[in-house]
């Protein structure tokens, strides 16, 4: 799960050690570590058989794997 606080600490933690001042996080930089991350969890649902997605016309669309338990005796485990 994503942890907001997290963010914004690594944010502010890395502008101390990098001597950036101010080292408050900005609200785009807490989005862009957001997106990111969302990304990362997103593939890795994917990855696990938790999600399928679908591509639309300018986009994708998302849903839930209808049977997690068939997934995971597909994986192996």
């Amino acid at each position: 799960m994503i942890d907001v606080l997290e963010i914004i600490r690594e944010i502010t933690d890395k502008k101390r050690e990098d001597k950036i001042e101010p080292t408050n996080a900005t609200w785009s930089e807490v989005s862009k570590a957001v997106e990111e991350k969302t990304k990362q969890e997103i593939n890795q649902l994917i990855t696990d058989k938790k999600l399928i997605f679908h591509k639309t016309l300018n986009s994708f669309s998302f849903g839930i794997a209808e049977n997690d338990q068939h997934n995971q005796n597909n994986n192996g485990e």
